[in-house]
């Protein structure tokens, strides 16, 4: 932690509170169809892959999807997928988090981009699960295609797999919960920078994974994001730069400088932009 950065409680004002919806439907597989569906996901190839609604092992109640795979061996690798609107040139990032304590199968996300007539244009890489009795957190992030002609994606494919290797046998199994798939951090958006208004705003807002801060920038100039806790002790700094005129987002995953995570609790975040009064706003941290 940083020694000596204070600032006054007094200053510490919520300026906006605002809701930035994660780009899924039923992410947290809260609602299901019945025990093998849940609803606004494809369940891919029932032959390869089984999906069953799980209740003891989750990350968030009241529900997990336990993927559950059907072959021996290598390939036939299957799950859950949901296909997603998304905007050419943009930087999309997913997190999903995996619980593998099972030596049969492994879990794994990737992405598959679209056109607007839904034919393939690439995938990412697959990040796969670490056998290990804990939840873990999976990430990607990529951006959209846009290369006109014929690389211009209108569509992603938001995919949940189990996967199989040399060996392994039908019946092995991983559990998948709490996915979300927004736009990333740092992600531009160009704007009319003649406009004058004050834009910080963030959600979830209390959070337990990560927070996303959506920040406005009229004209070229140096910005930093700075966080506090309560007692107005600084604990974890973004030295984002120069930026240009934009609406940009940026996420923090609850950690401090050192890489620790930091404890529950009220903390407050400070954009300071060179030349210009800092934006403040109150954000809350769960475990």
């Amino acid at each position: 932690m940083k020694k000596g950065i204070f600032l006054p409680l007094a200053v510490f004002v919520l300026l906006f509170r605002f809701s930035l919806a994660n780009l899924l439907q039923n992410a947290n597989f809260d609602s299901w169809i019945d025990d093998s569906t849940p609803n606004n996901w494809v369940v891919e190839y029932r032959t390869y892959a089984g999906v069953n609604k799980e209740t003891g092992t989750v990350h968030s109640t009241p529900f997990s999807a336990q993927l559950v795979r059907r072959q021996a061996g290598t390939g036939n690798n299957r799950g859950l997928r949901q296909r997603i609107p998304v905007t050419p040139g943009t930087s999309y990032t997913l997190w999903a988090w995996f619980y593998d304590n099972n030596d049969q199968a492994d879990g794994g996300i990737v992405l598959t981009w679209r056109k607007a007539d839904s034919s393939f244009i690439g995938s990412t890489g697959t990040v796969y699960t670490e056998d290990t009795a804990a939840w873990q957190h999976l990430t990607i992030t990529a951006v959209a295609p846009n290369s006109p002609p014929d690389s211009v994606a209108a569509f992603v494919d938001v995919l949940l797999r189990t996967y199989g290797f040399t060996g392994s046998q039908p019946g092995g199994f991983i559990f998948v919960d709490d996915v979300d798939f927004d736009v990333s951090a740092i992600n531009e958006t160009k704007v009319n920078s003649s406009k004058s208004q004050e834009y910080f705003v963030g959600s979830p807002n209390p959070f337990t994974i990560r927070h996303q801060f959506k920040f406005l920038i009229n004209q070229s100039t140096s910005v930093r994001l700075l966080i506090y806790n309560n007692l107005g002790q600084m604990i974890r700094t973004f030295n984002l730069g120069t930026l240009t005129p934009g609406i940009y987002t940026l996420n923090w995953d609850g950690t401090k400088d050192d890489g620790l995570r930091t404890k529950a609790g009220i903390y407050f975040a400070l954009l300071e932009k060179s030349g210009g009064k800092p934006e403040i706003k109150k954000i809350i941290l769960k475990k």
